[in-house]
């Protein structure tokens, strides 16, 4: 593993308020480093009969159905009179199904004011060659965006286990992540993201220019009208009309994929994008509160929450107006991570059929849309019932090569509660907004 590696450098980095050591623990302990880190489904030391010798380990990750494994070795470790810490590392596989061949990285511990600085920066050779080098441009993107959330997971339980410590308030700053030309092998240093130039304008200027009419009569144009009254009323809420549409009722099925998709569901659930669970008759609610954002754009939630025993999974989503292009931009996550231009279409019964398009990934400069091969397609329909004087709901999301991968369907009722001085609830917004439509 001594060979020159070229690529696009992966870094990472996180702000931990917790001991050097605890973390330390966490990263460099085999059994501890799996419960966090998404990558990888196993990772164990091999036997090492000199101990003056690197450490090897082995380590696993799921791909799909099948499981694919490499092996890896400590390059050493250095600790300087500040007290920053540097693990190196090699890795590699002889798998023909992995798409790393080899590669090499780094862990950093740098101890601040404010707890310890840890960062990482990897960088690796793909196989299969040119189709190798097709398939990384989205698959090192993924691999990044694995790190950030493994991250991420790692900060809020050590965070969890010290309530002493201050937690990062939800500003965004909570990982950086960034792909950039490089080797991993070179020294890090910190990122420092330029934030693009956003122009506030005043909530009230925003909603008297929207004159009442909701994101979406504006978007969908004369065809809003051809809406069932009751569709029109749920999806006409605007700042201007001061009042929420809440939902509540009984998913009559709850449903994922085939068991490779779960990890993939469980990864997006960390920031509440699809929810990982299957069932029947799952209590849910849904909360559409309109409101103008920190970036004065009008903004419709649409949060969604099964009560799936033990625990409560929510799927949360903003929709904004993108006013240049006259259409509606659903953002998913806590952190408008993902985000993805809405279709709407009127079906005859005066339902309304909603598809997503185009998907991108967003994290600091880095900014990329997924291939159509690894993009997720959600349609819903959604229509009132005056038989039973009930809204019916049905999502899906599928990929057009490997088929469905999650979804919901059933009825639920509405209240239009007004939206007092207190305002919209903090719950339902996002804990970063992204500037970017």
């Amino acid at each position: 593993m001594g060979r020159r590696i070229h690529g696009e450098q992966i870094y990472v980095e996180t702000l931990v308020r917790a001991p050097m050591e605890r973390l330390w623990e966490l990263t460099q302990d085999p059994a501890q480093h799996t419960r966090w880190d998404l990558r990888f489904t196993e990772i164990s030391y091999l036997p090492r009969p000199d101990p003056q010798q690197p450490q090897e380990f082995r380590y696993a990750i799921r791909l799909g159905p099948f499981s694919v494994a490499g092996v890896g070795r400590t390059l050493g470790e250095t600790e300087r009179p500040d007290g920053t810490r540097t693990s190196a590392l090699g890795f590699g596989s002889r798998n023909p199904l992995s798409p790393i061949r080899i590669g090499r990285g780094y862990w950093r511990y740098v101890p601040t004011d404010d707890g310890v600085r840890f960062l990482t920066g990897f960088d690796y050779d793909t196989r299969w060659g040119p189709v190798g080098r097709l398939v990384d441009r989205a698959f090192r993107p993924a691999m990044g965006w694995a790190t950030a959330f493994s991250f991420d997971r790692l900060r809020l339980w050590l965070e969890e286990e010290h309530p002493g410590t201050q937690r990062d308030p939800g500003g965004g700053e909570g990982v950086r992540l960034r792909v950039e030309p490089g080797r991993a092998a070179r020294a890090a240093r910190p990122a420092h993201p330029a934030r693009p130039h956003v122009r506030h304008r005043a909530p009230h200027d925003r909603a008297r220019r929207g004159g009442g009419v909701s994101i979406f009569a504006t978007a969908m144009g004369p065809d809003f009208e051809r809406l069932h009254p009751m569709m029109r009323k749920r999806f006409g809420v605007s700042v201007a009309g001061g009042r929420a549409c809440i939902g509540r009722g009984v998913m009559d099925e709850v449903w994922h994929g085939p068991s490779w998709t779960l990890p993939f569901l469980r990864l997006g659930s960390w920031r509440n994008i699809l929810v990982p669970v299957q069932g029947r008759d799952i209590p849910f609610m849904i909360e559409n509160y309109p409101y103008v954002d920190s970036l004065g754009r009008e903004t419709v939630s649409f949060n969604r929450t099964f009560e799936v025993p033990p625990r409560r999974a929510r799927f949360d989503a903003q929709m904004v107006l993108d006013p240049g292009r006259n259409q509606v931009v659903d953002f998913l996550g806590t952190h408008q991570h993902l985000a993805t231009p809405l279709s709407f279409e009127v079906t005859t019964e005066g339902g309304l059929t909603i598809r997503s398009h185009d998907q991108v990934f967003q994290e600091g400069p880095l900014r990329f849309r997924f291939p159509d091969q690894l993009t997720g397609q959600a349609v819903l329909h959604e229509r009132y019932d005056e038989s039973i004087e009930r809204f019916r709901i049905e999502v899906s999301v599928s990929n057009r090569r490997f088929g469905r991968l999650a979804g919901y369907r059933g009825t639920f009722t509405c209240t239009w509660p007004a939206i007092g001085d207190e305002g919209v609830p903090a719950s339902v917004k996002p804990r970063r907004e992204d500037p970017r439509l």
